[in-house]
């Protein structure tokens, strides 16, 4: 919401607006009230956790059949055996990711146009050509049964033509791929650590 210098605002509205400013502080950081149907991050700004959201209604979370401690320990190195760059993780709500890391052309091994859709260009998929800022986060949480883990991803992305000099950024969307990736990568890595 834009708050122009020409708009007055009444007394009533603006005591309406901090009332609902110290609703929400008030809330768990890690999570809203799931008749909401979504999450919310200190770690990720609002706009992108937006757009992360507007997507929770289409991934399901990848049940887990191990400790949530476990599965906490086995996900930053599973990220980064990716080419995620963690910048943020917090065990008291159990959320790790990267709040808009720039990447340029591929994420560990594979080309970006692998992950996400941000349009094409004469040279091929914009993923691949333009600056790329990614949001990720991953949400741990305890299954519905003892001793399970239901791990959520949330990806998000915007793309800028920087090489011509255009700086308006264009929203890409997750194929769903690195999601399911950084699923299996827990899965394997719990093995591995006979977990």
């Amino acid at each position: 919401m834009r708050i122009s210098g020409s708009r007055h605002w009444s007394p009533l509205a603006l005591l309406v607006l901090i009332a609902a400013a110290s609703h929400l502080a008030a809330q768990d950081p890690s999570r809203i009230p799931s008749s909401s149907g979504g999450w919310v991050s200190r770690f990720v700004s609002a706009d992108v956790l937006l757009r992360m959201r507007e997507r929770l209604t289409q991934i399901e979370p990848t049940g887990i059949a191990a400790p949530v401690d476990s599965v906490w320990t086995a996900l930053k190195p599973s990220l980064e055996g990716l080419g995620v760059k963690v910048t943020f993780e917090d065990p008291a709500s159990r959320q790790m990711g990267s709040p808009q890391i720039k990447v340029f052309r591929r994420l560990g091994k594979a080309p970006l146009s692998s992950y996400l859709r941000c349009g094409d260009g004469i040279t091929g998929p914009n993923a691949d050509t333009y600056a790329v800022y990614l949001s990720l986060v991953s949400f741990v949480e305890p299954g519905s049964s003892s001793g399970t883990t239901r791990l959520y991803t949330l990806v998000s992305a915007q793309a800028e033509d920087v090489a011509n000099g255009r700086n308006d950024l264009v929203p890409c969307t997750s194929a769903g791929t690195l999601e399911r990736k950084i699923a299996g990568a827990v899965e394997k890595e719990l093995k591995k650590g006979g977990r």
